[in-house]
């Protein structure tokens, strides 16, 4: 809301940073516990730089920071929680969620959807991501799949990327435009959805659009990170909800490999749609109908978010963040957003 209010009366939004950094700097609360009374929410690529002084104090008096990944995240913050982002408007409405909680319950669950397998996505820019991206194309291959590259990703690839791609039939024009409608409508007629990391290490728009619309996730690779892990002391017990694929296997082989996780997964998919609904609503952050972006209301993911958030501040695994703060610190908390 600074950035957006630009320099009203004769104020910048960099003074505005400054004048609350001044402000915090006398507290005595701040003094007292700086760790413990700062959340500071970052999600947005352009917020790397954009806050100033604020910033700087709160990075260097431990702040936690909140960022839609590990590469976009304002500078300096030691302690942060990467979150996962919104999903498509069109995947986000309150109807599309009734729809799919419906297929994934009861006798519905067993149904198989018209496509097996769905994947629409950007070349990346690493050559490690371009690699491993580029293995998709033969899962065009597989039985009722839909795999297409999407216009807008990197300009180039790199020489062994294209001359692989192009051994198997790949051509530069045969990229499609992004439509987020039309994404939305392949995703919720599919049974599994490919979430492959990119240039980052975060699995992204690509895990929650898939489970939004009640598509097993298919994740590709144990280097993807996943939001809010069990095994990173997270609540999301992400082997009961999604079908894993060992990168190794895949680089070599990528379509036999996939057909045969995808031939041992379907016999569970009614157990895995289940857990996939049971965790959707501890994933996503937000529902709404309205047409502006981001324009939505919180969901229990916000709590899953906060409780992250905690495990940071107190690590003994906190019933919530407030009762975390007030036990170590005996007060409330400043919260930034």
């Amino acid at each position: 809301l600074s950035e957006a209010t630009g320099g009203c009366d004769g104020q910048t939004h960099l003074n505005r940073m400054e004048a609350a950094a001044s402000s915090l700097r006398t507290s005595p609360w701040f003094k007292a516990a700086p760790r413990r009374h700062l959340l500071l929410a970052s999600t947005l690529p352009e917020d790397r730089n954009a806050l100033g002084a604020l910033g700087e104090l709160a990075a260097t008096s431990g702040a936690v920071a909140l960022c839609a990944d590990s590469r976009s995240c304002a500078r300096g913050f030691q302690r942060r929680v990467v979150i996962p982002p919104l999903p498509l408007p069109p995947l986000a409405t309150l109807a599309v969620q009734l729809q799919t909680a419906r297929q994934m319950c009861g006798a519905a669950a067993a149904r198989r959807r018209p496509t097996s397998l769905f994947f629409r996505g950007l070349h990346a820019k690493s050559h490690e991501a371009q690699e491993l991206r580029a293995r998709l194309w033969t899962l065009r291959q597989l039985p009722g799949a839909a795999v297409k590259f999407t216009r807008g990703g990197s300009a180039s690839l790199e020489p062994d990327t294209r001359r692989w791609l192009v051994a198997q039939g790949w051509s530069g024009g045969s990229a499609v435009p992004f439509n987020a409608y039309a994404y939305a409508r392949a995703a919720l007629r599919s049974d599994f959805c490919v979430v492959v990391r990119g240039d980052g290490q975060n699995a992204g728009r690509m895990l929650v659009d898939a489970v939004a619309a009640g598509c097993v996730p298919l994740v590709i690779g144990d280097k993807t990170v996943l939001p809010f892990r069990k095994r990173q002391g997270g609540p999301l017990p992400y082997a009961d909800f999604t079908v894993g694929v060992d990168e190794l296997e895949y680089m070599r082989y990528p379509a036999e490999t996939v057909r045969k996780a995808l031939e041992e997964a379907a016999p569970r998919l009614p157990q895995l749609r289940a857990a996939l609904l049971a965790a959707r609503e501890r994933l996503l952050l937000g529902y709404g109908d309205a047409p502006l972006r981001y324009n939505m209301s919180l969901a229990r993911g916000a709590d899953t978010l906060l409780r992250a958030v905690g495990q940071l501040i107190c690590p003994r695994n906190p019933a919530s963040l407030s009762s975390c703060i007030g036990e170590q610190a005996g007060t409330g908390a400043t919260v930034f957003f």
